[in-house]
């Protein structure tokens, strides 16, 4: 019993620099963007796939806000057409910051390169919570809530509208881990926002994560 696979769920903090990546000319957003990024934390899944195994399969369920800041002055606002644009701030800017929050599951493989013990009696086991690993997953997410957050010589202003945000994001993620600390990259496959807005914008995030 002391040497079963491992198989658990363990919680995770993760923080990543955000950018967004465009193949077609770009747009009045890239022209525009400031810093951008991405703050996460949750459960994950390691399911071992045998005791001596160096394979597991991972998951689990997370929480993640993505925050885009407008620079140059410029702020997200709706334009007549219900849709999503950046207007010229008449003052001087504090905060300009578009933050959407989404729930992601993630589904992938991650292989570890530590050594099988011998525990004794012909057993051998692999010790799956240490030593170094990379994983590969594909992830996917559904928006919670998207908040503009607006602060000037005026105020102020948190707008929960409709601001164009994907309601669904998918992507894939790389990781390298050693102990309880992480380095990945992850990039969606899905565009930013919705239809025409910002067109073929999608999110490239490099991070740190702990646990």
């Amino acid at each position: 019993k002391k040497f079963r696979p491992t198989r658990s769920f363990t919680g995770y903090f993760s923080y990543g620099i955000m950018t967004l990546t465009n193949n077609l000319s770009d747009n009045e957003l890239d022209k525009n963007i400031g810093y951008a990024n991405n703050l996460e934390f949750g459960l994950k899944l390691n399911y071992q796939l045998s005791r001596t195994s160096p394979w597991a399969v991972i998951s689990g369920l997370g929480f993640s806000w993505r925050t885009i800041r407008a620079d140059n002055n410029m702020f997200f606002t709706k334009d007549p057409g219900y849709g999503v644009a950046l207007s010229q701030y008449n003052g001087n800017l504090d905060k300009s910051k578009l933050r959407t929050g989404y729930i992601m599951v993630p589904l992938g493989m991650q292989y570890n390169f530590s050594k099988l013990k011998n525990a004794g009696m012909d057993i051998q086991y692999r010790s799956y919570g240490r030593g170094f690993k990379i994983a590969a997953n594909v992830y996917g997410g559904v928006k919670m809530s998207t908040n503009n957050i607006v602060k000037g010589n005026d105020g102020e202003i948190r707008d929960r509208g409709n601001y164009q945000v994907n309601p669904f994001v998918y992507g894939g993620q790389l990781t390298f881990s050693y102990n309880g600390f992480s380095l990945f990259v992850k990039k969606d496959f899905s565009n930013f926002f919705k239809d025409s807005y910002f067109k073929n914008d999608k999110a490239l995030i490099f991070g740190l994560a702990i646990g």
